[in-house]
């Protein structure tokens, strides 16, 4: 019996370096990141994206839309702004930037580095049928948000992956 369960420590032990082997870490002074390393990572996307990652060309071989998971953090001083407030002026701009936006869950979650706010939403944006999954965080005076992207028709093919990296994001 000991034994067998020496031998199950030592497997999980190396599953475990397994996968941390296979991640990369993105570091910021205002937050971290694990993200695998088959993704790609672009930090000079847009002036108003602090990343922008893209899910491998292979997990998605026959759409012209890449996969993709950004972050954007907005500037809040002055706005008197909290997670609430955000969430409501959030899911408006939604409604008015994608006019036949379906929101599909909206909650608020607490984990143990404190509280977010997560929403799924779909809609129209030029020719393509997307969805979103974002996370909504506020501090100090700043919104992050962090955004899952991905056709409808593959948008559960890298959830499991996406949540893994959404979940590792941290902020200091």
């Amino acid at each position: 019996m000991k034994l067998l369960k020496a031998l199950l420590f030592i497997c999980l032990i190396f599953s475990l370096q397994g996968k941390s082997q296979g991640f990369k870490t993105l570091t910021d002074s205002a937050y971290t990141l694990n993200y695998p390393k088959k993704w790609v990572v672009d930090e000079n996307s847009k002036a108003y994206l602090s990343f922008l990652l893209f899910a491998p060309v292979s997990d998605d071989p026959n759409s012209v839309f890449r996969i993709n998971i950004c972050l954007l953090i907005q500037d809040l001083t002055g706005k008197d702004m909290h997670l609430e407030g955000y969430v409501k002026l959030s899911e408006s701009q939604i409604k008015t930037m994608i006019p036949d936006a379906v929101i599909a869950e909206s909650k608020t979650v607490m984990n143990k580095d404190g509280e977010f706010h997560q929403i799924i939403y779909e809609g129209k944006q030029g020719s393509y049928l997307l969805k979103w999954k974002q996370y909504y965080f506020v501090k100090n005076n700043k919104a992050f948000v962090l955004t899952y992207t991905a056709e409808k028709s593959t948008y559960d093919r890298l959830l499991g992956e996406a949540d893994i990296i959404l979940n590792s994001f941290r902020l200091k």
